[in-house]
C-alpha cells in the first residue's frame, strides 16, 4: 500500500475523491496544481526536470511517453515531485503505450550532439507511472550504469585533449587549452556526453561561446558562474555556429577579467537580495522604465513580465534569457525603485495532501471548435497556468488517437493536459508540423493525444509489468545474497588494490576515460612549459595571493615531538619545515592558508595538493584520534551561501549523503558552521561512513575555508563534533595572536607624544601633493560617457618616502585603466617624506576616475 511521506495513505487521502466522475466541482487552478507533479531525473547532478505528470488513479500518474522513454528499465532513477502539496515519490514502474516508437525517440535523443533539438512529433505519445514512497538514494553503481546506457556518441581522435572535471575546474581547463596555442572547439559535456557549453578558440583567443541559450560575452560570464561538472574535450575542428552569432571583439584578457569580477560580486548581490531561493513580486500593476538605460530596458521588461511570486532568483536568468549577473543587478535596481519586493508568503501551501483524481473522460464527445482548457505547471517555478483554445478535429483520417487543437501551449512546458468542461480529454504533445501543406490553416495548430489511448494500457497489462518488475527485484536480491560470501574476498582484494593505486598517478574516470591518460599527460607537458599554475592563479585567485607550492616528496611518518601550544601563532616568520611535524609541503600550505606553524597535539601535516589541485589544501591526520581532516581554500564564498550543495555530495572522495533530504547533525560555532552525516562512496555504496564537513569565512580576498573530516580506519570517528571544535579552537587562537600583536604595536606607538604627530591639515596638504604628482603622470586610455573608468590602489608610504604594500582596492574591467594608474604611481617616485604619524607608515588609497586623481587615508 502506497503511503505519503507524512504518514497518510493514499486510500485515506483520496477516500472522497474515489467516487468522483468528473472535475466539475474541483476544476480550480489550485485543485489541478495539487494533482500535478514534476518528473525529475535524480541520477544527474544537479537534478533535472524531464517532464510533468497528472494523478489519474490511486498511486498512478499519466505523462508523455517521450519524457520517460529512456527510463522504462530504470524507473528508480525518477522522482515525482508535487510542488504545491510538497510531496515526493519514487517511481516503481514505467509503462509506455505499446505502439509508441521507442527507436525513433532514442534516435532523437542521440542527435543532441548536433545542436539544439527541434520539437519531437511521435504517435501514441502517452505513458503511465506507478508511484512508491520508498525514496532511498540510488546506488552509485546503478547511476554509473544508467549514465553509460544514456551516453550519446562523442567521437574523439588522437589529437584531442579530454578529461573529467569537477565543479570549479572550468577556469583551469580553459587556461590549459589557451596555453597550448592551438585552434579548435572546446566542448563541456555532462555525465551522459550531452554538450552543455562550446567555446571556439583560435590560438590564444576565444572567438565564440555558447552556454545554455546565451552566446559570446554573456555566455562566458554565465559559464564561469555556473561551472557545470562533467567532462571536457578540445578538438582541432570547426563548429557550425548560427549565422547571427558574430566573433567577439573583446580580448580574451578582458573577457576573463570581467567574468571573474562578476563571479566575485554575485554572492554578495544574492545575499543582499535574500538568497538564491528568494522570490520577488510586483508592487504596482504598471511600471515606468524611463529611468533605466535604453540598452537595458529589454531586460527590465522581461523581468517584469516573468516575475509571478513563484520564480526563484536562481532560475530567473534562464527564464529571461540573460546571464545571472545582469538579471540580479536589474532586480536590485527595480527593487530600489520600489517596483519589486520580496515575496514573504510561500507560494506553495505544503499541506501534504494530493489534489483530486483527474478521471479520464474516454466517452466524452468532441466536436470541432469545442472550447478546451490547457493546464500545466511552469517547469521552472511551479506556477499553475491555464490557457484557452478550441478543438480542431483529428490529425489523421484513419487514426483517431492523435487530435488537433488551437491552444498556444509554450514549447518548454514539457507537457500539458487538455480539459473540456473540467474533464480530462487529452495530453498536449507539441506543435503540428505542416509538412507539404498546400492550404495551411489560418492559425497554428497543436497536437494532442486522446486520453482514450489509456485503454491500450489496460490494468491487466499494467499489473503484469508490476509483477515482472517485482520478480526481477526479488531475483536480484537473492542473487546478491547468494554471492555475498564470495564477494567479501573480492572486496578485500579490491580494497588492497585501491590502496596500492593511491601510490600511482590518479587516472581519469568517466565517459572519456579511455582518452584521458595520454591527453592529460600531453597537457601536463604543455602546462609545465608555459607556467599554467601562474595563469590559473591570476584567474581564480585575487592579485597578490601566492601560487600553490610545488609537490614535495612525502617524508616518512615519525612520532611527533610533544607540542605545548596545540595551535600555531601568526607572529612566526614562516612554517617550521620540520619533517617530524609531517609533510613539508603541507606545512607551507597550512601556514599560508591559516597561519599554522605546528599541528595540534597528536596530529601530523599531510600533503593533499594532488587531491584538490588547483585549489590549495592540506591535511591534519591523527592515528590516536582516528581522523583525517582535509582543509581546502575556496576561491569564493559560494560554500557559505549554499552549503547544502557541498554537503550533499562532497567535493572530495566522491561521498554521497545517505539521507538525501536532510542533515543528521548540524552546528554553528562562533566561526565554523558544520554538518555531520552518514555517507556512502562510489567504491562501496553499502558503507555508512560518519563524516563531518565545515566551512567558514577566510577573512580575506572574499575567500572561504572548508574542511572534510573522515575516519582513518573503519567508518566511525570517536566524536562527530570534534573536527569542528578543533578547527574553531585553531581559528580563535590565531585571531587571539593577531589581536595580541596589534595591541603590542598599539602600545609601542602609545609612547609617542601627540604634539609630535602631524596635524590633519598637514596630512591633507601631503595628500594634495601626492594627487598633483600622480595626476601629472596619469594618462588613461580613451573613453566615452558610459565607460567605467574607476580604479584604485592601496599602498603605504614609510617614513623615508618609500612605497610598499601595493595592492588593488578596485580593479577596472579594462586592464588599460589599471596599468595607467600603476604606471603613474611608479613615475611619481621618489615620493616626498610623509609627515610623522603613529607607527611611522602612512597608508593611503589612490583613486582614479576619468582623468581625476584623489588620495584618501585608509
Amino acid at each position: 500500500m502506497l503511503s505519503f511521506l507524512r504518514g497518510i495513505t493514499i486510500e485515506e487521502t483520496l477516500h472522497w475523491w474515489a467516487m468522483a466522475t468528473d472535475l466539475n466541482q474541483t476544476s480550480s487552478l489550485q485543485a489541478l496544481a495539487d494533482s500535478t507533479g514534476l518528473i525529475i531525473d535524480r541520477a544527474l547532478f544537479p537534478e533535472k526536470v524531464v517532464g510533468q505528470c497528472w494523478l489519474i488513479s490511486k498511486g498512478r500518474v499519466v505523462c508523455l511517453a517521450s519524457a520517460i522513454a529512456n527510463y522504462t528499465e530504470s524507473p528508480w532513477a525518477l522522482q515525482v515531485k508535487f510542488p504545491h502539496p510538497e510531496l515526493n515519490f519514487a517511481v516503481r514502474t514505467v509503462t509506455v503505450h505499446p505502439d509508441f516508437n521507442k527507436r525513433e525517440a532514442r534516435d532523437y535523443y542521440l542527435s543532441q550532439t548536433k545542436g539544439p533539438l527541434g520539437p519531437l512529433m511521435l504517435e501514441n505519445d502517452i505513458a503511465t507511472m506507478a508511484l512508491d514512497n520508498d525514496l532511498a538514494p540510488p546506488k552509485p553503481e546503478r547511476i554509473a550504469e544508467l549514465n553509460r546506457a544514456l551516453a550519446i556518441p562523442f567521437d574523439l581522435g588522437n589529437q584531442d585533449m579530454s578529461g573529467t572535471m569537477r565543479s570549479g575546474d572550468v577556469p583551469a581547463i580553459i587556461q590549459s587549452v589557451l596555453s597550448t596555442g592551438r585552434s579548435g572547439l572546446l566542448t563541456f559535456i555532462d555525465a551522459r556526453n550531452v554538450p552543455v557549453a562550446r567555446l571556439q578558440i583560435r590560438q590564444t583567443k576565444i572567438t565564440r561561446v555558447n552556454f545554455q541559450a546565451l552566446y559570446n560575452e554573456l555566455a562566458f560570464c554565465e559559464l564561469l558562474w555556473r561551472q557545470p561538472p562533467g567532462s571536457f574535450a578540445f578538438q582541432p575542428m570547426d563548429y557550425r555556429w548560427p549565422p547571427d552569432v558574430p566573433e567577439m571583439q573583446t580580448t580574451t584578457e578582458q573577457l576573463i577579467a570581467e567574468a571573474q569580477r562578476r563571479f566575485d560580486e554575485l554572492p554578495h548581490i544574492f545575499d543582499m537580495l535574500g538568497g538564491f531561493d528568494a522570490r520577488y513580486s510586483k508592487q504596482t500593476p504598471l511600471a515606468d522604465f524611463s529611468q533605466i538605460m535604453q540598452t537595458e530596458r529589454w531586460l527590465a521588461e522581461r523581468i517584469w513580465e516573468c516575475l509571478d511570486g513563484y520564480l526563484t532568483l536562481n532560475k530567473l536568468p534562464e527564464r529571461v534569457g540573460s546571464d545571472t549577473y545582469s538579471a540580479m543587478k536589474m532586480v536590485w535596481d527595480l527593487a530600489t525603485m520600489g517596483l519589486l519586493a520580496p515575496n514573504q508568503n510561500p507560494p506553495f501551501h505544503g499541506n501534504g495532501q494530493l489534489g483530486p483524481l483527474l478521471v479520464p473522460a474516454t466517452d466524452l464527445e468532441l466536436s470541432t471548435w469545442d472550447g478546451l482548457t490547457a493546464f500545466y505547471l511552469d517547469p521552472l517555478s511551479g506556477n499553475p497556468v491555464s490557457m484557452s483554445g478550441n478543438f480542431f478535429g483529428g490529425a489523421h483520417a484513419i487514426s483517431n488517437k492523435t487530435m488537433l487543437h488551437t491552444t498556444a501551449v509554450p514549447a518548454n512546458t514539457m507537457g500539458a493536459i487538455l480539459l473540456k468542461d473540467g474533464k480530462l480529454v487529452g495530453l498536449h504533445t507539441g506543435p503540428n508540423p505542416l509538412r507539404g501543406a498546400t492550404n495551411p490553416p489560418p492559425i497554428p495548430l497543436q497536437r494532442m493525444m486522446w486520453i482514450g489511448a489509456l485503454n491500450d494500457l489496460g490494468s491487466k497489462r499494467l499489473r503484469s509489468a508490476e509483477v515482472a518488475a517485482a520478480e526481477a527485484a526479488e531475483a536480484a536480491e537473492a542473487q546478491e545474497q547468494a554471492v555475498s560470501k564470495s564477494s567479501l574476498r573480492i572486496k578485500q582484494v579490491a580494497q588492497q588494490a585501491a590502496e596500492e593505486a593511491k601510490l600511482k598517478e590518479e587516472e581519469e574516470t568517466g565517459p572519456l576515460a579511455k582518452y584521458s591518460k595520454q591527453q592529460i599527460a600531453a597537457a601536463a607537458a604543455v602546462v609545465a612549459g608555459l607556467g599554467l599554475v601562474m595563469m590559473i592563479g591570476s584567474l581564480v585567485i585575487p592579485r597578490g595571493a601566492s601560487a600553490p607550492p610545488q609537490a614535495v616528496t612525502e617524508q616518512p611518518k615519525e612520532a611527533p615531538a610533544p607540542i605545548v601550544n596545540p595551535t600555531a601563532v601568526t607572529t612566526g616568520s614562516g612554517p617550521a619545515n620540520d619533517p617530524k611535524l609531517g609533510d613539508v609541503a603541507a606545512q607551507k600550505e597550512a601556514f599560508d592558508m591559516m597561519g599554522l606553524v605546528k599541528p595540534p597535539d597528536a596530529f601530523l601535516f599531510k600533503d593533499s595538493s594532488k587531491l584538490t589541485d588547483p585549489k590549495r589544501s592540506f591535511q591534519l591526520v591523527s592515528d590516536e584520534k582516528n581522523v583525517e581532516i582535509t582543509y581546502i581554500e575556496w576561491p569564493n564564498q559560494s560554500i557559505l551561501v549554499d552549503p547544502t550543495t557541498f554537503v550533499k555530495h562532497t567535493v572530495l572522495f566522491n561521498m554521497f549523503r545517505n539521507n538525501d533530504q536532510h542533515d543528521e547533525f548540524t552546528g554553528n560555532l562562533p566561526h565554523v558552521r558544520w554538518f555531520g552525516n552518514h555517507y556512502s562512496t562510489g567504491d562501496d555504496y553499502k558503507a555508512h561512513i560518519m563524516c563531518t564537513i565545515g566551512m567558514w569565512d577566510a577573512g580575506h580576498d572574499g575567500k572561504a575555508m572548508m574542511f572534510i573530516a573522515r575516519p582513518l580506519n573503519g567508518d566511525v570517528m570517536p566524536d562527530l563534533e570534534y573536527p569542528a571544535n578543533l578547527s574553531e579552537k585553531m581559528i580563535s587562537s590565531i585571531e587571539a595572536d593577531k589581536a595580541a600583536a596589534a595591541a603590542k604595536a598599539k602600545s609601542a606607538n602609545a609612547g609617542q607624544s601627540d604634539a609630535d604627530l602631524a596635524k590633519p591639515e598637514e596630512l591633507a596638504a601631503y595628500r594634495k601633493q601626492l594627487e598633483d604628482a600622480i595626476k601629472n603622470n596619469y594618462k588613461p586610455p580613451k573613453f566615452d560617457v558610459d565607460t567605467d573608468t574607476k580604479t584604485a590602489l592601496k599602498l603605504t608610504v614609510d617614513p623615508k618616502g618609500q612605497v610598499k604594500d601595493l595592492s588593488w582596492a578596485r580593479q577596472n574591467p579594462n586592464e588599460d585603466f589599471n596599468n595607467a594608474l600603476q604606471k603613474a604611481v611608479d613615475q611619481s617616485k621618489p615620493w616626498p617624506v610623509p609627515p610623522k604619524v603613529k607607527g611611522g607608515d602612512y597608508a593611503v588609497i589612490v583613486r582614479a576616475h576619468a582623468k581625476d586623481i584623489t588620495v584618501e587615508e585608509q
